[in-house]
């Protein structure tokens, strides 16, 4: 496979090139890695923004439109005052007792553990081997 030149690559990023031979190019990008990476490089290095492009529009965009932080800072507040209120409704209708009644201590004392139980499966194999 043929590589395109810097010069097609430069015409495509310019967008002097005809609609045809832009397909042709788009075509060769979607097969040739090394030249798909050559645009991207170009792409970068034409860049026509500042490197303080979005801190600036950012700031920008905050000055002209101060009622986006206290938008956000109320939606924030809404969310925790729904948190708590359902908090006390579930706390006073008893669902978090009828969570812990239902959870026996007994139980998990009697039962051994994961480890223990996978120390003993694997004893218990390594006998059978053992044992043929």
């Amino acid at each position: 496979m043929e590589h395109l030149s810097e010069a097609q690559i430069r015409d495509y990023v310019s967008g002097t090139l005809s609609d045809e031979e832009s397909d042709g190019v788009e075509d060769h990008f979607s097969e040739c890695e090394d030249c798909f990476d050559q645009y991207l490089f170009l792409l970068e290095e034409d860049s026509s923004l500042p490197s303080t492009f979005t801190d600036e529009t950012v700031n920008r965009i905050v000055k002209e439109h101060p009622t986006f932080q206290q938008q956000k800072k109320s939606r924030s507040f809404a969310h925790y005052l729904v948190a708590a209120g359902l908090t006390l409704v579930l706390m006073m209708s008893g669902v978090f007792n009828l969570m812990t009644d239902s959870m026996d201590p007994d139980s998990f004392e009697q039962q051994p553990s994961l480890t223990e139980q996978i120390l003993d499966q694997t004893g218990s194999l390594m006998d059978k081997m053992t044992n043929r």
